[in-house]
């Protein structure tokens, strides 16, 4: 009875994969004058010692025992460390850290750190730590979360950091650079633009 529920969510990451994959590629044009190689099903020991190359795309499953990297990856995506220098769609799970240096859609669950280094995040965070460039959604952090530009949305944690929020802070500690009053305990509420 397990098998078939682990079985049936494999299947279902891979076909959230394939079914994203083509939007997101004709979200935005590339810069690459070649299409880059796309796999299923991604299995990583420690980079550079993986399935398929780091510039390919995943768009289905990713697993790693270390650090795996790879472009874009779409669809479920589970390791220790896992790394994508492009876009990240679907669900990441990483025990130690996820770094996203694109858009992140979906949600990122690590014990440490979730980045999304320079694109923005669309969804849930929740981890130890939570950085973003820019987010619409939610940020759980055991100790904090921090959106370096805009923060469209809600940040739980002791501590939690925004240069323009538009939503709610709740923590210790809440720090809005955009309002009146930028630093308030327990409750902060951002409406700027």
């Amino acid at each position: 009875m397990k098998n078939g529920r682990f079985i049936s969510g494999m299947m279902m990451a891979v076909a959230l994969g394939f079914g994203v994959a083509p939007l997101l590629r004709a979200e935005e044009p590339s810069s690459d004058t070649a299409p880059r190689r796309l796999t299923p099903v991604q299995l990583t020991l420690c980079v550079p010692i993986q399935a398929a190359p780091e510039d390919w795309d995943v768009a289905g499953l990713r697993l790693n025992l270390v650090v795996a990297r790879n472009h874009d990856v779409w669809g479920l995506d589970f390791g220790v460390l896992n790394l994508s220098t492009g876009r990240q769609a679907g669900v990441q799970v990483g025990f130690a850290a996820n770094e996203v240096e694109g858009n992140m859609y979906g949600i990122q669950a690590a014990i440490l750190v979730n980045e999304v280094e320079t694109g923005k995040m669309y969804g849930v965070q929740v981890g130890g730590i939570n950085y973003v460039s820019d987010a619409a959604g939610l940020q759980v952090g055991l100790l904090g979360n921090s959106a370096r530009n805009h923060m469209q949305g809600m940040q739980i944690g002791l501590f939690n950091h925004a240069n323009h929020l538009q939503g709610m802070q709740i923590g210790l500690l809440n720090i809005n650079r955009s309002a009146p009053w930028p630093i308030l305990p327990l409750l902060n509420l951002g409406f700027a633009d």
